[in-house]
């Protein structure tokens, strides 16, 4: 299958508030790949990226060929003088995982400019390839309206999918919605 890869720039602020860590990108030589995003308390909800997204650029200049340990050196650096660094990324559409955390960097603001329309993007290109994470999340999108009006009907065919496929949250925000006849149509 051919990949196709979208571009998004990733802000690190100073004193190491966001961190990304670094890997050799097996499929594609000469880029690095990001193992990790963190951020504080929300490493937890960020999963690991794999080889789905790779660093293109830091502040402008390509790293194209650049070995992975100097990139975080590099990243590292920066970090802890207290600037602003911009890292420009190549996210695979077939990386679910990767999408997927792209899509929680947008909807928190992590690493990124808070966008709920972005992250909508991500969770649905993770959802269409069957991640029941993302689909609860494009269905929490839905129902509260974020990047656009609450599309009820449509967030609880989301939570039913993820639900089917074992997701507990959805399981219960599905329950929810039967329960008090929100988005089910008569």
């Amino acid at each position: 299958e051919q990949k196709t890869w979208t571009a998004h720039t990733v802000t690190i602020a100073g004193r190491g508030s966001c961190g990304i860590a670094l890997a050799a990108a097996p499929d594609r030589p000469g880029l690095a790949a990001i193992s990790s995003i963190r951020q504080g308390s929300l490493a937890a909800r960020v999963p690991a990226l794999s080889a789905g997204m790779l660093v293109e650029k830091v502040n402008g200049l390509s790293v194209r060929g650049i070995d992975p340990a100097e990139i975080q050196r590099t990243l590292s650096q920066i970090a802890a003088a207290e600037t602003t660094l911009q890292v420009d990324v190549l996210v695979s559409e077939q990386a679910t995982t990767a999408q997927l955390a792209l899509g929680i960097c947008y909807d928190l603001g992590l690493c990124v400019e808070r966008s709920p329309t972005r992250a909508m993007e991500c969770f649905t290109a993770a959802a269409e390839r069957g991640d029941p994470q993302a689909m609860l999340n494009l269905g929490v999108a839905l129902h509260h309206g974020e990047g656009g009006e609450p599309d009820l009907p449509r967030a609880v065919s989301y939570y039913q999918q993820a639900a089917e496929k074992g997701n507990a949250q959805a399981q219960f925000n599905l329950g929810v919605c039967l329960d008090t006849g929100t988005g089910i149509s008569a």
